[in-house]
């Protein structure tokens, strides 16, 4: 086994498990985990307790889920067999699976993205906490649809869409660290 290959988990989720899905349909349910871990780590057990109790077991959702998804005729209805019953992703979640598995139609609706786009945009089209899901599915689309597009429009241009979500993942992560570690830290005095 060569261990090295889940050391970057991004490589392995955009190279292995993307072509293979895009060849054959089939996500492994090892590598649907791997998609959680990915995205939320500290979510990962609930996401996947969930899927099992909405099938009956993990591998018989993920079997499902990518059936429907390989399926789907468009980019609007794979997001849909998703966000909706029995799956229940949030949009962060829906939206990383569905990079993974297409990173030309999809990009991650990440709230350090989301965040960054508020701060560089006069008025975004789109709520700051993107994950409307008590919005009708037709809103939660068409606000997905704005924040790909604010995605692309404030990136620069000859990155694909893949890295322009990444870009703006950075940019937010280099400015809270600037922020932070100009902070000073408190100190503790021993008595």
């Amino acid at each position: 086994m060569d261990y090295l290959k889940y050391y970057d988990l991004e490589k392995h989720l955009f190279d292995f498990v993307r072509e293979r899905f895009v060849r054959d349909g089939v996500i492994d349910p090892f590598d649907f985990y791997l998609i959680l871990i990915w995205k939320s780590n500290r979510s990962k057990n609930k996401g996947r307790d969930r899927l099992a109790n909405a099938a009956g077991d993990f591998s018989k959702a993920v079997k499902k889920i990518a059936d429907s998804i390989y399926q789907a005729d468009d980019p609007k209805e794979k997001l849909k067999i998703l966000l909706s019953d029995p799956w229940k992703f949030s949009l962060a979640i829906g939206s990383a699976i569905l990079t993974v598995l297409y990173p030309l139609d999809f990009t991650v609706c990440d709230t350090r993205v989301c965040e960054q786009l508020h701060k560089m945009m006069q008025s975004p089209p789109f709520p700051k906490g993107l994950s409307a899901s008590t919005a009708g599915y037709e809103l939660q689309w068409k606000q997905y649809q704005l924040f790909k597009k604010a995605v692309v429009d404030n990136t620069p241009a000859n990155l694909c869409l893949r890295n322009k979500d990444r870009y703006l993942f950075g940019k937010s992560l280099y400015e809270q660290a600037r922020k932070d570690s100009a902070t000073p830290a408190e100190t503790c005095t021993r008595p």
